[in-house]
């Protein structure tokens, strides 16, 4: 039989050898920036990184989307929060996606919200949640952030976000108000409002298109998105079916007709599968939450990949595994804890203290004692520590800065108790010339 792709040489000394483990410099900056924002999963962020590379490459399958991720493992380990720090590498933001919290849809008449009321339903005709529109607004977001200095597109913007709020509220109130003779009359005007609405925010859309490419060339066709499906076990199967269409062919047709497309989309889909078995497999710990030591003699990282893909097989169709690409999360480790806490410490510096110019520096001793508290109720992963900061620094900083004792520029010190409870230092103020005078008199 002739072989289509030809013959190897077994002289491998005439040829030169190529390097196919190094990244090419975009993607290692794209690896780089989810590595500052999640921290311990450095292979599973290969694998996206991964999709990016093939994408940048213009390798990638026709009508596919970038990458079909489902990121298994425990909660507080990080899978949201790749999600995020994806829409943070490209956007410039890690609010930028579309995030579709599946416990709100596990019966099947929920899932209209996503793409629509059939025809003949009430709500047929609404904006949804998966309409093109809307997966694409985070991306215009950034793109109209580019250009600050254009007036109509500022006034455009805000006409454009008005729109949306409206139609948003009456979403909710649409499918919140009962079906009474009574409401009828509130549903009625409610739909035919929505009607209105989404018209309008269409032509605003298209009128933003234009304004940008009028001013910057800029071609706005195809739109990069990211969506995240949380928890996606807990879904009905209705939406496992639509994902089908999504993750196989990077388009999914509405109930009213049109067609979102996906193929310049990242789709993660989160899960909480197989946790308890990752749990059996690693048996050493140290806490309750966590495990941090590793047998020697085996690799935990692939018997808790097998363990939580195992689980995952049983719960999911085949056909729908067979469409996504499964990254387990692992434990995090003590080291990787003290990453995310001074990741979570800078947060909290940036958001609260920052505009003032307020410098903090914090004991080891109360660092270990948030990150213990934290880490000891079990399976909460990480993500105690903002609520754990915020209980040992933000109400006190609060208290502070309302009776007047924070100035800009101050430097506090954070010290742990004998009770227990942080004790808070200040540096002395430098005095200004006027303030040494009086000082010295």
């Amino acid at each position: 039989m002739t072989r289509r792709w030809g013959i190897v040489s077994k002289d491998k000394s005439q040829l030169i050898k190529l390097d196919i483990k190094r990244y090419s410099a975009k993607s290692l900056k794209i690896l780089e920036a989810l590595k500052r924002e999640v921290k311990g999963q450095d292979r599973s962020l290969l694998n996206i990184v991964d999709a990016f590379e093939i994408k940048n490459a213009g390798l990638r399958s026709p009508n596919r989307t970038i990458c079909n991720e489902m990121l298994l493992g425990p909660s507080g380990v990080g899978k949201s929060e790749t999600a995020r720090a994806v829409a943070l590498t490209t956007l410039g933001n890690r609010e930028y996606l579309t995030k579709i919290d599946c416990h709100d849809y596990q019966a099947s008449h929920e899932i209209s919200r996503l793409f629509g009321a059939p025809p003949g339903y009430l709500g047929h005709g609404n904006s949804c949640i998966l309409d093109q529109i809307n997966i694409d607004s985070h991306a215009l977001k950034a793109e109209m952030a580019k250009y600050p200095s254009i007036s109509p597109l500022r006034v455009a913007e805000a006409d454009l976000r008005a729109i949306e709020r409206e139609i948003w509220k009456l979403i909710d109130e649409r499918y919140e108000v009962p079906s009474t003779k009574m409401l009828v009359a509130r549903i009625d005007w409610i739909d035919q409002r929505l009607q209105a609405l989404n018209r309008q925010r269409r032509e605003m859309n298209n009128r933003i298109h234009a304004l940008i490419t009028a001013h910057t060339g800029s071609d706005l066709k195809n739109l990069f998105s990211v969506i995240v499906f949380e928890e996606i076990e807990k879904a009905h199967p209705a939406l496992w079916n639509a994902l089908l269409a999504i993750t196989g062919d990077a388009k999914i047709t509405l109930a009213n007709g049109d067609i979102t497309r996906f193929d310049n989309s990242a789709i993660f889909l989160t899960s909480n599968v197989g946790s308890e078995a990752i749990a059996k497999v690693v048996s050493d710990k140290l806490g309750p939450g966590f495990h941090f030591e590793r047998k020697k003699h085996a690799d935990k990282g692939q018997l808790s990949y097998d363990a939580a893909k195992k689980a995952a097989d049983a719960t999911f169709p085949a056909e729908f595994m067979g469409r996504v690409n499964v990254s387990v999360y692992r434990h995090l480790s003590n080291e990787t804890l003290f990453e995310i806490f001074d990741l979570e410490m800078l947060k909290f510096e940036e958001n609260f203290l920052a505009k003032d110019y307020i410098q903090l520096k914090v004991s080891e001793e109360l660092e270990n004692l948030i990150i213990k508290e934290s880490t000891d109720r079990q399976q909460s992963g990480a993500r105690l520590l903002a609520h754990k900061i915020s209980k040992y620094l933000l109400r006190y900083f609060a208290r502070l800065k309302n009776r007047g004792e924070l100035d800009k520029g101050d430097t506090i010190h954070v010290f742990l108790g004998a009770d227990g409870e942080p004790e808070f230092y200040r540096e002395p103020r430098l005095l200004d010339p006027i303030e040494k005078i009086m000082h010295l008199l």
